[in-house]
C-alpha cells in the first residue's frame, strides 16, 4: 500500500510549538507556511520576509486564516531561534518526498551552501532551487 502524501500544512502541523505563555499570537503553522513561501520566492532575511508577506497578504489569506494579521519580522526571528531544526527538517523532508514522489518527469535541482553559514560544530545552511 502506498502511503498517503500529506500537504505542507499537514506536515508542518506535526511540529511541536516551542512557544509558551502569551507568545502565541500567530499560528505556528501559518508562520512556517509564510516563511517557506517567502523563501521559495527568494526572499532573504526576516525583515524582507515580513514585507513580502504584507505584499502578498490577499493571496496568503486565500488559504491561511491570519487571525492576527501578518507576523512581524521579530516574530519570524523569534520562531526560528527557538524552533527545533531537526524536527523542522524531518517534517519538511517528509513533505518534499511526497511532492517529488508525485512527479512523473525528471526535475532539475540546484543548490548552494550559504556564505557565512557554517559555524563550529554545525553544517552550513544549504539553499535548494
Amino acid at each position: 500500500m502506498v502511503p498517503k502524501k500529506k500537504s505542507l500544512v499537514g506536515c508542518l502541523a506535526e511540529i511541536e510549538d516551542p512557544r509558551t505563555g502569551n507568545g502565541k499570537r500567530h499560528d505556528l503553522v501559518e508562520i512556517l507556511v509564510i516563511s517557506i513561501c517567502a523563501i521559495f520566492a527568494e526572499v532573504e532575511g526576516f525583515e524582507d520576509m515580513a514585507e513580502w508577506a504584507r505584499l502578498k497578504e490577499p493571496w496568503l489569506r486565500s488559504f491561511l486564516r491570519l487571525e492576527n494579521g501578518i507576523p512581524s519580522h521579530d516574530t519570524f526571528n523569534r520562531i526560528f531561534l527557538i524552533l527545533d531544526p531537526k524536527q523542522f527538517e524531518k517534517v519538511f523532508r517528509k513533505w518534499v518526498r511526497g511532492v517529488v514522489g508525485a512527479l512523473r518527469e525528471k526535475m532539475a535541482v540546484d543548490g548552494q551552501a550559504l556564505r557565512g553559514s557554517p559555524r563550529p560544530g554545525f553544517s552550513p545552511v544549504h539553499r535548494v532551487s
